[in-house]
């Protein structure tokens, strides 16, 4: 990527973009989704479920 003449103005662009309000926003909600989904094998009380309960952790 490095070798590509285009690549600075394509990481600006990115940059730009995820600067923007709205890019902020959905970045905090997908954290807070993320989150809710580690821990919801304790706040739901399927623990007794060992195997839903890694996974769920893994993919939050």
């Amino acid at each position: 990527m490095a070798h590509r003449p285009d690549a600075t103005e394509l990481r600006q662009t990115y940059d730009r973009a995820g600067s923007t309000v709205p890019a902020q926003i959905m970045d905090g909600v997908t954290f807070l989704a993320g989150l809710y989904l580690a821990i919801s094998p304790w706040i739901v009380g399927f623990t007794r479920f060992g195997g839903l309960a890694i996974n769920t952790l893994i993919v939050g």
